[in-house]
């Protein structure tokens, strides 16, 4: 009799099987302003689904859109285009990848934490972004600060920003934290990539003509100084006359605050003299228009 233990079981795990992309065609009944509910990126692929919305059913993350009526589509632009004329019936013609579909949902989900970082607007895609420190390599990123957002405003080429972040993208939060300054922006990702050698942005990125325009319109922006930095001239013009006054003034011999002890009852009288005291002007030499009465 053998004393050896017992082979142990060998458990094999089967493969999960992806089918090949396919076609498929889908036909919606609706009305004039009826919205699909989906949001196409720049290649036509479905990144969102909205919840009730009308193509919830029939479509899916991943799903790309080849045509509307039988058009086919250019670009986004053109996709909401046809679908504005599509009533009473669209019919979708679309590549529905599964393996595409797995890999956005991956991408795309937001944790609810996060998610109270981004106000929505139509035209972006939203989605979570990461840069993984590497030894030799540049950070390459430019950023700028326009309306408490955090544009990207410059990608070097061949640099780790490169690798998922594009010009015009608002950077919603860093590893989580909701970010509106660019400097702070700055010392965070440093911070973070010094601490774990990656850090993870909330990605908004504009994928229509108006959110493009929009994002273009922002980075051309010139940030100016603030009004407590530069004066208009007339006003300069104004402080350094009455500060060359104020200089003129000789010091009064007598303080205008007594030093004599008053009485615990106070008491307010009114005199019957009137006195007209000219403290500053900035229309000196100007002859003023008499007001009617």
């Amino acid at each position: 009799m053998s004393n050896a233990p017992p082979a142990p079981e060998i458990q094999q795990q089967a493969d999960v099987l992806v089918p090949p992309p396919s076609k498929v065609t889908v036909t919606l009944d609706i009305e004039d302003g009826d919205t699909l509910g989906v949001t196409p990126n720049a290649q036509l692929i479905v990144t969102k689904v909205q919840k009730g919305s009308i193509g919830e059913e029939k479509l899916q993350v991943g799903d790309q859109i080849i045509s509307i009526n039988g058009t086919t589509l250019k670009d986004t632009n053109h996709f909401y285009k046809q679908w504005r004329y599509a009533p009473p019936k669209a019919t979708i013609v679309l590549v529905r990848d599964i393996a595409k579909s797995n890999e956005i949902l991956e991408k795309t989900h937001i944790p609810e934490a996060r998610e109270k970082n981004i106000l929505r607007r139509e035209g972006c895609e939203y989605f979570i972004a990461r840069l993984v420190f590497e030894k030799g390599r540049k950070m390459g990123l430019g950023l700028k600060a326009y309306q408490n957002r955090v544009l990207v405003a410059k990608i070097e080429e061949n640099s780790i920003a490169s690798n998922s972040l594009m010009v015009g993208d608002h950077l919603c939060d860093v590893d989580g934290i909701r970010i509106t300054d660019q400097d702070v922006c700055k010392k965070m990702l440093i911070d973070h990539l010094k601490l774990n050698l990656k850090a993870s942005f909330l990605i908004e990125r504009p994928i229509s003509a108006d959110a493009k325009i929009w994002a273009k319109k922002a980075l051309l922006v010139k940030i100016e100084e603030p009004p407590s930095v530069r004066l208009a001239s007339d006003v300069t013009d104004i402080a350094s006359r009455e500060r060359a006054k104020i200089k003129s003034c000789s010091i009064p011999k007598k303080s205008c605050y007594s030093k004599t002890e008053t009485p615990s009852a106070t008491s307010v009288t009114f005199g019957q003299s009137v006195s007209d005291i000219h403290i500053v002007s900035d229309n000196e030499g100007v002859a003023l228009r008499k007001a009617k009465k």
